[in-house]
């Protein structure tokens, strides 16, 4: 694993290579599951805790998905030098990064009680509520998520989640998201809500058993909610630079 010292935070980057790119990151993957490793003994002190070994394929393939993630993240914070970037210190960075290797590591067949413990960590550290099983897109970027909880609907590619956002079913009916949807601060997707694509939710919106037509922003609370054509042409563009 080739290694440089670099001005960016005075910290060694590493450089995580794949077939296809390069991924600058602030720890290796086996440095990286060490120190999740390490968080889960002291905020969960049982007698069934891993060691750093049992992580690190998933934490590897993590990476792999994580950088297909931020590639298309415009925010400056995710890319340099035409290279992606993950540090482990910014913490919307490692919410997402968690919840990936959660959801990785569950796909990789790790015990349950790891998973377990791996949820509950995003939980303890960043406020943010969603299960391993849950199935976000492939490209997603988390906005200081503080508060939310995403729970077993359908999200298409390019989602943005902020603070205090709920996506929840009734009786086991859950919303759909579609491409570029952004759920700005307090919002709530509950039932059988269909959000087609290029959707922007305005902050504080509750739709419960909605359907908003695609390019629409949003506002209001169920049942008197207001839409309109989004005065931007795609939502997507301005936070993944590209087009639907």
């Amino acid at each position: 694993m080739p290694e440089r010292f670099c001005a960016w935070r005075n910290r060694v980057c590493c450089y995580t290579v794949n077939q296809d790119s390069r991924m600058q990151t602030t720890l290796n993957p086996s440095q990286l599951a060490g120190y999740v490793v390490r968080q889960l003994r002291m905020f969960f002190p049982d007698d069934h805790n891993p060691d750093a070994g049992v992580l690190e394929e998933s934490v590897a393939t993590s990476l792999r998905r994580l950088d297909q993630c931020f590639s298309r993240v415009r925010d400056k914070r995710f890319r340099r030098g035409g290279e992606t970037v993950f540090d482990h210190l910014h913490s919307d960075q490692y919410a997402m990064f968690l919840y990936i290797l959660g959801n990785q590591s569950w796909k990789d067949g790790v015990e349950s009680r790891v998973l377990d413990k791996l949820y509950l960590l995003n939980k303890t550290l960043h406020a943010l509520d969603v299960f391993y099983e849950v199935q976000l897109p492939g490209v997603f970027l988390f906005g200081h998520p503080v508060g939310s909880v995403l729970g077993r609907a359908s999200y298409g590619d390019y989602l943005v989640v902020a603070q205090n956002c709920t996506v929840g079913g009734i009786g086991g009916v859950y919303p759909v998201l579609g491409k570029g949807t952004v759920l700005s601060g307090s919002v709530n997707i509950i039932g059988s809500t269909i959000l087609e694509d290029d959707v922007y939710v305005g902050a504080g919106a509750l739709l419960v058993n909605e359907l908003v037509p695609a390019r629409s922003t949003v506002v209001g609370r169920s049942p008197s909610i207001k839409f309109w054509p989004s005065v931007r042409a795609s939502w997507k563009e301005f936070y993944f630079g590209e087009t639907l």
